[in-house]
């Protein structure tokens, strides 16, 4: 009878605990970077990403300081706080540190193969501009975009890394209209600039030399002559980046659990 009771109370306690992480919120303004109705949106989004794909896709500021290095701060968060989805707690942190203007990302189980080292750079250059310009909303929405596309990449079964990049191809040809755009205003303007001058240009005519217009007198040269004397050369060594090789490197939190992850500052 007591084993019963006992098996009972750990089913339940089982129970509880499933259903407290499933109502997590998935972002965490510790640092007060958002409005309410931002916080909402953005909670909506990630839960819906969440659930569609089976990985947490948590957003966390802070504005705390300490000597821990960030990945720790960010991984004791993501462990002790109960994120991720499954056995291997699945799922992806974008974490922002407001006392050093630092991001990092932070990956766990299924998202350590999604999420590459060059993947995580690549959503930090994304999403640098905006963290910049202390557009956090936009920021995070980027994030969240971001992340929805290389968790399906990985699904589909070749995660983005240095060997196959995200398709930037759209980006690229809103960037080559706008350019064409500007130089043809530009040639436009050229022209008529050029046309409004010849007009006013009545009493030009051509002329066979230049000397009409050099003073007597004032132009005297004493033998000219250029000497090459020497030339300098500089070369500088380009180093690689560890994500160059490609795949994710992997540390353990406190927790003892395996994560991925990378950052940089804004």
């Amino acid at each position: 009878m007591k084993k019963k009771l006992i098996l009972l109370i750990c089913a339940l306690l089982a129970l509880s605990l499933g259903a407290l992480a499933e109502h997590l919120p998935l972002v965490v303004d510790d640092a007060g970077l958002l409005a309410s109705d931002e916080i909402s949106a953005l909670e909506a989004r990630a839960r819906e990403i969440s659930e569609a794909h089976g990985m947490d896709v948590v957003i966390w500021t802070t504005d705390e300081t300490d000597d821990q290095a960030i990945r720790y701060r960010a991984a004791d968060f993501y462990d002790y706080s109960g994120y991720g989805q499954g056995a291997d707690h699945d799922g992806v942190m974008l974490m922002l540190s407001m006392a050093e203007r630092n991001w990092f990302i932070l990956t766990t189980g299924s998202g350590i193969r999604a999420f590459t080292d060059y993947g995580i750079q690549w959503i930090g250059a994304d999403i640098r501009p905006a963290l910049s310009d202390g557009n956090y909303a936009a920021a995070f929405d980027r994030f969240l975009s971001d992340a929805e596309q290389f968790i399906l990449q990985a699904q589909a079964g070749e995660p983005y890394d240095v060997d196959n990049e995200p398709d930037s191809a759209s980006l690229l040809e809103v960037l080559l209209i706008a350019l064409g755009v500007i130089a043809a205003v530009s040639l436009v303007i050229t022209l008529i600039v050029m046309h409004v001058l010849k007009r006013q240009l009545h009493s030009a005519r051509p002329q066979a030399t230049a000397n009409r217009y050099v003073r007597d007198g004032s132009l005297r040269m004493r033998a000219p002559l250029d000497l090459f004397l020497y030339q300098t050369q500089t070369r500088r060594k380009i180093e690689k980046s560890d994500s160059d090789s490609g795949g994710s490197s992997t540390f353990t939190s406190s927790s003892d659990t395996e994560h991925g992850g990378g950052g940089g500052s804004f």
